[in-house]
């Protein structure tokens, strides 16, 4: 296994992680989409800035699973999983608690945040 940075394995781990969790992002729009979907290009938007937060920590261990001493198909079945899942179920509820705090509440004001200008 060759242990660089810019191996061929670590660039395949790194596309497919966040393949991965734009593909949980797609599932949720189209497969089971909520009442009152936001848009699709809002969800990718918001996406590339979660993804960059959630899948870095996932990379050590699916490279250790595809390309390990030991290769386990549990482990790197398991962890794609949970990838798929935080961009099916993370993205879809920070996308919807970032709209709710820019419209604010009903009747105006900041979303439950203070202005020092009241």
């Amino acid at each position: 296994m060759n242990s660089s940075l810019f191996s061929p394995e670590s660039a395949i781990v790194v596309f497919a992680s966040f393949l991965f969790y734009f593909l949980g992002i797609l599932l949720r729009h189209f497969a089971l989409p909520p009442r009152d979907p936001l848009p699709l290009g809002k969800q990718l938007a918001i996406g590339l800035i979660l993804s960059l937060l959630i899948v870095p920590p996932f990379l050590a261990l699916l490279r250790t699973a595809f390309f390990g001493n030991e290769t386990n198909a549990a482990s790197a079945i398991t962890t794609i999983g949970v990838i798929v899942e935080q961009g099916f179920l993370m993205n879809e509820t920070l996308a919807r608690k970032y709209a709710e705090w820019k419209n604010g509440p009903p009747g105006g004001g900041m979303g439950g945040l203070r202005s020092n200008h009241e």
